[in-house]
């Protein structure tokens, strides 16, 4: 069994003190009489002391509750107006707004840095052409794609003068015959793109 007695300033002290019962004893002198069986207990007294430390953070502690108990009863005696909430969503939330643009134009110069010249063109371009670079080198069908890869081929093929299977090879592993169809149906201006 545990009891917590607070002590008022007896001394440099003023805390608590936790006493503590254990076993009964039959001297009354060493002990507590319990008024039901009249036994005795044997007591030990702990002091918990409070350092400086201790003294100045609960001082903080009361002051600071001090200081929100009054000034909630200041607002509730004022009668202070409750602040206008707008229901408008921010921004950020109505525009599209890319907050990592920055991030990514990093990442984009990282990924061309040790890739040759043709495939950063390669990258570039589509970005400008509104198509992504993994549709252009995959195996995607769609029209806007391969009007895109077309004029893409043709323009490395100018550009940087390369020879028809390495314009595959940069076009995701095609094969040579591949590049030369793509080139030659741009040159002869058949496809959808003219």
């Amino acid at each position: 069994m545990r009891l917590i007695v607070q002590r008022t300033s007896v001394g440099l002290f003023s805390g608590p003190v936790c006493v503590r019962f254990t076993t009964p004893i039959d001297d009354v002198s060493f002990g507590l009489v319990r008024p039901s069986d009249k036994a005795c207990w044997k007591m030990t007294v702990q002091v918990q002391e409070i350092t400086p430390t201790q003294a100045k953070l609960l001082h903080a502690h009361r002051s600071r509750q001090a200081r929100y108990a009054s000034a909630s009863r200041m607002v509730v005696a004022r009668k202070l107006k409750q602040i206008e909430v707008s229901h408008r969503p921010p921004i950020w939330k109505r525009v599209e707004i890319l907050f990592d643009a920055h991030v990514r134009a990093y990442q984009f110069h990282l990924a061309n840095k040790c890739v040759r010249p043709e495939v950063s063109y390669i990258k570039k371009r589509c970005g400008e052409l509104g198509v992504e670079y993994r549709d252009v080198v995959g195996r995607s069908a769609m029209k806007r794609v391969v009007v895109a890869r077309r004029r893409l081929m043709w323009e490395v093929r100018d550009k940087f003068g390369l020879a028809y299977a390495e314009i595959g090879r940069a076009f995701g592993d095609r094969d040579q015959s591949t590049a030369m169809s793509a080139i030659k149906v741009h040159d002869s201006g058949d496809g959808p793109l003219h």
